[in-house]
């Protein structure tokens, strides 16, 4: 769900990025269209919303989507090797 979610949102954020549209429609609308996208792709993470927001509202996309995208494979990993010491409190 991270690594979707992530790339979920960054799918939207670029694509809003583009657009041009004024911030207090561009915004609200990028959240929603993310969040949308998520659980269609079944991939729901819900700060994945705030990846698509920061993409849309940074200029330079390469500076935005390198730096998440390498976090959210790290801690994945870091997730995966350390799953049988971790606990879950759910």
């Amino acid at each position: 769900n991270v690594i979707g979610g992530h790339m979920a949102g960054l799918a939207c954020g670029a694509m809003f990025h583009f657009l041009g549209w004024p911030y207090f429609v561009e915004y609200p609308l990028v959240v929603a269209a993310a969040i949308f996208l998520m659980v269609m792709l079944d991939v729901e993470h819900a700060p994945a919303a705030g990846t698509a927001l920061a993409v849309t509202m940074n200029e330079n996309l390469f500076q935005t989507i390198v730096p998440i995208l390498l976090a959210a494979l790290v801690l994945s990993q870091c997730r995966y090797l350390l799953r049988h010491h971790l606990r879950d409190l759910v």
